[in-house]
C-alpha cells in the first residue's frame, strides 16, 4: 500500500470526526466573539493561545499535535514539586 493511499484510508475514516471537531471550535469561538467584552478578549492570553494554535494547523509542517499541545502547557518548571 502506497503512503497516499493510506492517507486516503485515513481521511476516509477520520474525516467526519474532524469536520465535527472544526465546527465545535468554530461554534466555541462564535460564542467568545459574540460578547460585548472585546477589549477583555484582545488582552487575554487565553485567546492568543487559541489563535496559535490554530495557526499551527495550517502550517505544513508535522507535530501538529505536539506543538498544539505545546502552545497550551506552562515551561517546565523544576521546582514544580516544592512549591
Amino acid at each position: 500500500m502506497t503512503d497516499t493511499r493510506q492517507a486516503i484510508d485515513v481521511l476516509n475514516r477520520d474525516f467526519l470526526e474532524i469536520r465535527r471537531d472544526i465546527l465545535s471550535i468554530a461554534a466555541a469561538i462564535d460564542r467568545i466573539g459574540a460578547t460585548d467584552d472585546h477589549d477583555a478578549l484582545r488582552t487575554d492570553p487565553r485567546v492568543a493561545r487559541i489563535l496559535q494554535a490554530l495557526n499551527v494547523l495550517t502550517d505544513p509542517d508535522r507535530e501538529k499535535s505536539v506543538r498544539v499541545q505545546m502552545t497550551f502547557s506552562n515551561p517546565y518548571d523544576p521546582e514544580w514539586q516544592t512549591s
